[in-house]
């Protein structure tokens, strides 16, 4: 959400962001430098308050002098369709506990870019409308439709108990599968249509919309299989690729279009029919006279109307007192290798820049300026082109990749471009996901120094073993340590060849809390900041408790959101077959993405609605648990099974909360 702020007058930014060019020689740190519009920043390490103000004046400028600091970050990391679902949830909880106002700056990676790219594409609607709340995107009913066909009088009683203690108030029964309601409470026209658009695209590959009945849905793969069918068959010949296009464009169907409110006979005409689906909805973004990919023509976004300079427009403006958050686009410039995060290339509506020994330096400029891509679709692309030799770990597989590129050139999704170094030169890089140097979106945020941030791991990790959190611990060393409290022989669980993991199935926090702290040479701390780990994770026994006994759920911190025991019910038996504990929501992203539904997008927006929510901001702007108990995560030893699950089953006895903190 937008936070409050003094308004303050356009000289003074533009004062503030030309500050340090005209800085007196020797005012600036030690380990800044400045060549034109080139700022090599310091490295995360060696960050302080000085520092800070010199690397990142161009976007602290929009922030009200006296307090242009940013406090709070928000890191939504990659996962695919997994990722933007639980991502996307994350966002309704942060805005369900009044949280999301108050953050200053998302770093997103790939996945976690498509919930992002959906915020901001929508606040970037509502600065063209004055009548569009960025409030109502979040508006839903409740899918009472779901449960009313069938004979289970368990999720029945589930559904039942969400109408009385619903996951957000005033969210009501949805009049419809449509979720369609001519006027809301507040009079908005059509008040469901942005969440009623997202459960019908719930997959990017995804060519036709989903039709909701409460019945069985088809799954994408599809459209997957004839994409990469196609590209067999032509590219070999010389065509250019399609399947890279049909994923940006797929983004920008699901996560990036802004529905127009849906015209009530159309709806009332076609709600009996699938192809109806598609007749009922108009945007007011959309463009299409793209030719059709794949022989269908989808509608997508018009780039006219997603530019990082009208982004960066809205900052300059701040007419009505208010900031948007900084959104950094993570995307990855090298082969992924030992130093990854040097790799990182971020993209902000203030500028774009690596520390990539190449061509080290940032540029504060805005990125349609000098980049070859101008829209943010393009970016959230570049971030996510996870099928792209450049992150895959084993080289040899890289090098097969990148020859088989020059005759399918699909098997490559990533952006080239060129970018200006120090010595004015051009130099061509290749951009791909971002997931490859930083897959959490975490060190971003702490090279600006946040005081808290809140990280969001949807990574595939059904073994538990904290693979991305333990990656960017090793990154920092010791001069600059990651520590979680709750979670039992974490240095243990992160060190070479471990053989430790935890319980995802399991999982006794909602957000775990944990700090970054930077040590001095003294091994004293000299800064910290404080993390608060969301895990796309859950406590099964819990929502299984809850769902046999309804009259427990609800929406209070502690409690299991009605909703989400719903979802247990409709898919309990979707179990592994070693421990039985269900797949979700620990699906791999592939598994995710090839059998993504309405269904798994409530399910993943439910479970991230209600993590998010364990959230607040205390009266010093710094965030705080609603509920302060965390309890021990412990580590088990991986089975020996060969699914490098813990070695544990859902029949046996929960342990005990042990109490940490």
């Amino acid at each position: 959400m937008l936070k409050t702020a003094r308004i303050f007058s356009f000289a003074a930014m533009s004062l503030a962001s030309l500050a340090l060019p005209h800085m007196a020689h020797g005012a600036q740190p030690k380990c800044v430098q400045q060549t034109g519009k080139i700022v090599t920043r310091c490295d995360v390490h060696n960050i302080d308050d000085e520092s800070l103000k010199a690397d990142y004046f161009a976007e602290r400028a929009h922030f009200t002098p006296g307090s242009n600091k940013p406090t709070i970050g928000l890191a939504l990391s990659g996962g695919g369709t997994k990722a933007g679902m639980f991502s996307h949830g994350v966002l309704h909880g942060l805005h369900d506990a009044n949280v999301l106002k108050h953050v200053d700056a998302i770093s997103s990676v790939s996945g976690g870019g498509y919930a992002a790219y959906w915020y901001f594409s929508k606040l970037l609607e509502s600065s063209r409308d004055p009548s569009f709340n960025i409030n109502q995107i979040f508006d839903d009913c409740l899918p009472y439709y779901w449960v009313q066909f069938g004979t289970d009088e368990h999720n029945k009683a589930a559904m039942d108990a969400a109408v009385r203690r619903p996951p957000t108030p005033n969210m009501g029964i949805c009049d419809n599968a449509s979720h369609f309601r001519v006027k809301g409470t507040s009079g908005v026209d059509d008040p469901f249509r942005w969440q009623a658009h997202l459960v019908r695209w719930p997959d990017v590959f995804q060519r036709e919309p989903t039709y909701l009945d409460g019945g069985w849905q088809n799954r994408p793969e599809g459209p997957i299989r004839d994409g990469i069918a196609k590209a067999i068959l032509i590219e070999p010949l010389g065509g250019k690729s399609e399947i890279p296009l049909l994923y940006q464009h797929g983004i920008e169907r699901t996560w990036g279009l802004n529905p127009l409110p849906r015209d009530p006979l159309l709806v009332a005409n076609n709600k009996k029919h699938k192809a109806g689906e598609r007749i009922n909805w108009r945007y007011s973004n959309a463009d299409w006279s793209a030719p059709s990919v794949l022989g269908v023509p989808m509608p997508h976004v018009d780039e006219k109307t997603t530019q990082w300079s009208q982004l960066r427009k809205l900052y300059d403006a701040n007419t009505d007192g208010r900031t948007l958050p900084l959104w950094i686009v993570n995307t990855n410039d090298g082969d992924k290798g030992e130093d990854n995060t040097s790799k990182i290339f971020e993209i902000t509506p203030f500028g774009y820049g690596t520390s990539n020994p190449r061509f080290p330096g940032y540029r504060n400029v805005t990125p349609d300026r000098t980049l070859s891509f101008s829209n943010l679709s393009t970016s959230v692309r570049a971030a996510a082109g996870f099928a792209d030799a450049q992150g895959l770990e084993h080289a040899q597989l890289r090098t097969f990749i990148k020859r088989v590129a020059k005759i399918f050139p699909g098997a490559e999704w990533g952006i080239d471009t060129n970018v200006v170094t120090a010595d004015g030169q051009y130099h061509k890089v290749h951009l791909s996901d971002g997931g490859g140097a930083d897959n959490l979106g975490l060190y971003s945020l702490l090279k600006r120094g946040l005081d808290d941030i809140i990280i969001v791991d949807t990574a595939a990790d059904g073994a538990g073993a904290m693979d991305d959190l333990c990656a960017i611990k090793r990154a920092l060393g010791t001069d600059l340590k990651l520590e979680f409290p709750a979670l039992n022989k974490f240095e243990d669980v992160c060190g070479e060849k471990s053989k430790l993991v935890y319980n995802v199935s399991a999982w006794k926090n909602p957000v775990v809390k944990g700090t970054a702290k930077w040590m001095g040479p003294d091994h004293k701390e000299r800064r910290v900041s404080n993390l608060w780990l969301i895990k796309a994770a859950w406590d099964e026994r819990a929502v299984a408790a809850a769902f046999t006994h309804p009259e427990t759920c609800g929406s209070a911190p502690g409690q299991i959101n009605c909703l989400l025991a719903v979802f247990y019910g409709h898919n309990t038996m979707v179990r592994g077959g070693k421990d039985q504990f269900m797949l979700f929501p620990q699906l791999s992203t592939v598994q995710t993405t090839a059998n993504s539904s309405s269904y798994l997008f409530w399910g993943f927006r439910e479970l991230g609605r209600m993590v998010g929510s364990n959230l607040k901001v205390n009266s010093a702007g710094r965030i705080e648990l609603r509920v302060e108990e965390q309890c021990k995560q412990v580590a088990l030893p991986t089975s020996k099974k060969g699914h490098n699950r813990p070695e544990v089953n859902r029949f046996k006895a929960p342990t005990s909360c042990d109490t940490t903190l």
